[in-house]
């Protein structure tokens, strides 16, 4: 793989990764580490979770490291029993860390 590069082409002195992890409204609220800087969002977030449909979408909440938070919903791609089957490989894991520059 070619080295990874910052927007400006720049070679990264390391390599990236995403870390997800399924977290609750009320786990947001009661984790110190969660709960800073997700005010601004809290009412949107709020309002996604009560109005997405779970079985069709799937809301993101991004935060990066420079300190962007987006909230994206998005179409459950495949569909829900194929995402559940898929899901039992990582049943009780803490947050699933993918290595975006890994060999």
């Amino acid at each position: 793989l070619p080295s990874p590069k910052d927007t400006r082409g720049r070679n990264l002195a390391c390599a990236r990764s995403i870390l997800l992890q399924h977290v609750t409204l009320e786990e947001m609220s009661t984790t110190p580490e969660l709960a800073a800087g997700f005010d601004s969002v809290r009412a949107p977030l709020e309002k996604a979770v009560q109005e997405h449909d779970e079985e069709k979408e799937v809301l993101v909440l991004l935060r990066t490291r420079c300190g962007l938070l987006a909230l994206v919903t998005t179409p459950l791609v495949p569909e829900m029993r194929v995402c559940l089957a898929l899901a039992s490989d990582y049943e009780g894991q803490d947050g699933l860390q993918i290595d975006i520059d890994a060999d």
